[in-house]
């Protein structure tokens, strides 16, 4: 038997929680359903998460689609697994992050962190503001990431891969941020994310 949690934002209730002090978002109309999160300005941020937990040794999958509407200006996006307030600096973690600078895009990285150590491994895949299909599969050993069905990276350092050392449960979650000062507003189209787990 084991956990299923799938969100395609088709109703207008989602299975997610927003963290406390997250900006706006906004179920919408759109092929198969969207929902919208915004980070109005600098030191904003929009993040949403399971009420599920999940922990590694279960050996979760984890799937989104997801496109930032715009690139540039200082705004920084996390998909994946987390532990800790907010996603942007998680104590645990295993998913994507990328990091635009004000005038320029940054790239897709893959997170892997535990106890606070671990890395960003770089895809070399420029992000943009076309949809992407971000996905992990935690085996007992290793840790496969893909984008639009590609294999980016393989993580097989244990001290990196969160095996429970503090909670042991992670959390699906969706995070867009800005860093503080950075002006205008930025917006995360998700399509659907999910995540499989035993247990």
């Amino acid at each position: 038997m084991g956990v299923r949690v799938f969100e395609d934002f088709t109703e207008p209730e989602t299975r997610l929680e927003a963290s406390a002090g997250s900006g706006p978002y906004q179920v919408v109309d759109g092929a198969g359903g969207l929902v919208e999160m915004e980070a109005a300005s600098g030191g904003d941020f929009c993040q949403l998460y399971t009420r599920h937990l999940f922990q590694v040794k279960h050996l979760p999958v984890v799937v989104a689609r997801l496109r930032t509407t715009q690139i540039g200006g200082d705004q920084e996006v996390f998909l994946g697994l987390f532990y800790g307030p907010s996603a942007a600096n998680p104590t645990d973690a295993l998913g994507f992050w990328r990091s635009d600078g004000a005038d320029s895009v940054g790239t897709w990285k893959c997170r892997a962190r535990a106890m606070a150590s671990g890395y960003d491994a770089e895809t070399g895949i420029l992000g943009d503001d076309q949809e992407v299909e971000l996905a992990l599969v935690v085996a007992p050993l290793a840790v496969q990431f893909l984008v639009n069905g590609r294999v980016v990276h393989v993580e097989t350092e244990q001290n990196f891969i969160p095996d429970g050392g503090l909670t042991g449960h992670l959390r699906l979650g969706v995070y867009l941020g800005r860093v503080s000062g950075a002006g205008g507003s930025r917006t995360l189209e998700v399509d659907y994310l999910g995540v499989w787990s035993g247990r």
